[in-house]
C-alpha cells in the first residue's frame, strides 16, 4: 500500500513540474524582453545617471553578454534604439526606415545628430549564432525640437530588429519627460523612474528553472517522509496487537 500512495505522490509532484516548466517555457515565448537597461554617464559606465536634461548626454548598459539572435553579417540582425510612451506594447514594435512605427515614437540620436537605428552587432564567424550587441555610445535628446515629445512617462532602451523591422529582442527602462523652457536646445528634462535604473540582476529562465526543480524536490522529500511516518506507524501499531 505505501509503495502504491509513494508512487501516486510522486506522479503528482512530476506533474506539477511539468506544468511549471511548460509554463516558464510559454512565458518565454511571447515576449522579447530581455530585461532592463541602467542609464549611465557616457564616461564612467559603471556610474548611473538619475536625471538629466535635453543637452545631456548619456548611454545604456545592458547585461553583460546582451545578443540579438543572430548578428548583422551572416543573419541580417540589426540594434536600434527608441524611446516611445509608457503604454507601447513593446513586443509588437516594428521599425521604419529611421525610427519605430508609430506617431509618438522615435529613436535616440549620437551627439552629432545621427540616429542610432539599424546599427551593426558584432560579426561571427558564420551564421546562426547571436551576435553580441556593441557598446552603445553617447546619446542625446538634444535633437529634438521643443514640442515634438509631450511630457509624460516613456520607456527607452535597445532593440534587437529582424529582416523586416520586427523588434525580437529589447533592453528597456522608464523615464520621466517634462518641458524645461529654459532648457535649449529639446526642451525637455527627464528622469529615470524610480527603481527601474538599478544594475540588479533579474532571475534568469536557468534560474527560475533550478528553483521550481528545488521546491519539487523538497515536495517529493516531504511526500517520502509522509509515506514513511505512516508505514513505521503501521508496523508499530501490527507489532502492538501481536
Amino acid at each position: 500500500m505505501w509503495r502504491a500512495r509513494f508512487a501516486v505522490g510522486i506522479g503528482m509532484v512530476v506533474a506539477a513540474l511539468s506544468l511549471a516548466t511548460h509554463a516558464s517555457a510559454q512565458t518565454e515565448e511571447t515576449s522579447a524582453d530581455a530585461g532592463d537597461v541602467v542609464v549611465v554617464d557616457p564616461v564612467n559606465v559603471n556610474r548611473a545617471l538619475a536625471d538629466g536634461d535635453s543637452t545631456s548626454a548619456f548611454t545604456f548598459r545592458l547585461p553583460e553578454g546582451a545578443s540579438c539572435p543572430g548578428d548583422s553579417a551572416n543573419d541580417d540582425w540589426r540594434v536600434s534604439t527608441f524611446l516611445v510612451p509608457a503604454d507601447t506594447n513593446l513586443d509588437t514594435l516594428m521599425y521604419q526606415a529611421l525610427r519605430p512605427d508609430g506617431e509618438a515614437y522615435r529613436s535616440l540620436r549620437y551627439l552629432d545628430g545621427d540616429i542610432y537605428v539599424m546599427e551593426m552587432t558584432n560579426p561571427n564567424p558564420g551564421p546562426g549564432e547571436p551576435g553580441l550587441v556593441n557598446q552603445i555610445p553617447p546619446l542625446t535628446m538634444a535633437w529634438y525640437e521643443t514640442g515634438t515629445l509631450a511630457p509624460g512617462p516613456y520607456k527607452m532602451g535597445i532593440a534587437c530588429t529582424d529582416a523586416v523591422g520586427a523588434v525580437e529582442r529589447y533592453w528597456d527602462t522608464d523615464v520621466e519627460l517634462t518641458v524645461a523652457l529654459d532648457v535649449e536646445p529639446g526642451g525637455l528634462r527627464w528622469s529615470v523612474v524610480e527603481n527601474t535604473n538599478v544594475a540588479a540582476v533579474e532571475p534568469s529562465s536557468s534560474g527560475s528553472a533550478i528553483g521550481v526543480f528545488l521546491l519539487v524536490a523538497l515536495a517529493a522529500i516531504g511526500v517520502l517522509m509522509i509515506v514513511r511516518r505512516r508505514r513505521s506507524l503501521t508496523t508499530q501499531n501490527q507489532k502492538e496487537t501481536v
